[in-house]
């Protein structure tokens, strides 16, 4: 019963995922343009936190495609903290590596939550303090998990391949950032469209990474 229970909840975890990728892209279609009407949300030059504004940048109001936004987020991230407890379980180095990776994958949460609970248009500093520390203290977190994660858990042929093409990734953000601050590229859209890349590639991560412990549950791994 508790490995039912458990391989229940990565189930529902899953579900979420794909229902906040359908939620998201049904509020893109919703978002009001500067008249009112849907279909106005600027997909490479808006940033999805735009979906929980109550306003749009033009002062149209967007209260209820906002409350579904930022509600559905802020649940998704609580529920997240159990599954973080888990997957940190299966750490192998050191109980050191668990605590840390535990507590970074919790901040992440709790800063995601925060963006939730700040919309951009209300509280533009306290939102913009949730999306840095959830990034900043997040990513290593998610890193120590799979570098640091016991053989047998990763494909062999995946287990360095995952976290080095993350790194990989990363590197060259940092480059195109570095760029954008030599005005060789524009912040717009290069920032709004990484943020959604960056949050497909974390999607896709979650639901292996999910996937993942329902085999270990299964005994598969």
């Amino acid at each position: 019963m508790k490995f039912f229970n458990r391989k229940g909840f990565m189930t529902l975890l899953q579900v979420a995922i794909i229902s906040f990728v359908v939620i998201v892209g049904i509020l893109m279609l919703l978002y009001p343009d500067r008249n009112g009407h849907s279909g106005g949300y600027p997909f490479s030059r808006e940033f999805v936190s735009a979906l929980g504004m109550t306003k749009t940048p033009q002062g149209i109001p967007n209260v209820t495609n906002a409350l579904v936004f930022n509600i559905f987020l802020g649940i998704c991230m609580v529920a997240l903290i159990p599954f973080w407890v888990l997957r940190s379980r299966c750490i192998s180095k050191s109980p050191v590596f668990q605590n840390v990776a535990l507590f970074c994958c919790t901040i992440f949460s709790l800063g995601i939550l925060g963006v939730a609970l700040t919309p951009y248009n209300l509280h533009s500093t306290m939102h913009n303090i949730s999306v840095y520390s959830a990034l900043v203290i997040g990513a290593p977190g998610m890193l120590i998990m799979m570098l640091c994660t016991g053989n047998g858990y990763y494909l062999d042929k995946l287990k360095n391949i995952v976290p080095f093409t993350i790194i990989a990734i990363l590197a060259c953000e940092i480059v195109l950032a570095a760029l954008q601050q030599a005005h060789v590229l524009k912040h717009r859209p290069l920032y709004p469209l990484l943020q959604k890349f960056n949050i497909a590639l974390f999607l896709v991560w979650l639901f292996y990474e999910l996937n993942l412990y329902r085999k270990r549950l299964s005994g598969i791994l």
